[in-house]
C-alpha cells in the first residue's frame, strides 16, 4: 500500500508540475500578445506623430515660400526703382570725354594690333 501512495504521490507532483508549465506557457503567450496589442498601439501613435510633424514642416516650408518670394519681389521692385532713378539723373555733361576717347583708342589699339 505504500507503494501505491508514493506513486499518487509522484503522480500527482507530476501532473502539478506539468499544470504549472502550462499555466507559464498560457501566461507567457498572453504576455506576448499584450506586448504585441502595445506595440501596435505605439507604433500607431509614432506614425500619426510622424505625419503631425510632416505636415507641419509641409505648412511652414510653404510660409517660408512665400514669405522669401514677396521679399525677392520687393528687393527686386527696388532694385529696378533705383537703377531707372540713377538712369534718369545721370549727367552726361559730368564726364571727362578726353579721358573716354583715351580709352578707347588705347583698346582699339590693343585689340587690333596686340599692343599692350
Amino acid at each position: 500500500m505504500k507503494e501505491t501512495t508514493e506513486q499518487n504521490d509522484t503522480t500527482t507532483s507530476a501532473e502539478r508540475a506539468m499544470h504549472q508549465v502550462l499555466t507559464a506557457e498560457e501566461q507567457a503567450r498572453q504576455a506576448v500578445r499584450n506586448c504585441s496589442q502595445e506595440a501596435e498601439v505605439i507604433l500607431r501613435d509614432a506614425r500619426a506623430t510622424a505625419k503631425r510633424i510632416v505636415e507641419r514642416a509641409d505648412q511652414r516650408i510653404g510660409f517660408i515660400r512665400h514669405r522669401t518670394s514677396a521679399a525677392l519681389a520687393t528687393t527686386i521692385g527696388e532694385l529696378e526703382r533705383d537703377q531707372l532713378r540713377q538712369a534718369s539723373t545721370f549727367d552726361s555733361s559730368a564726364v571727362d570725354m578726353d579721358a573716354v576717347a583715351a580709352a578707347v583708342e588705347q583698346l582699339a589699339e590693343r585689340l587690333t594690333c596686340g599692343g599692350g
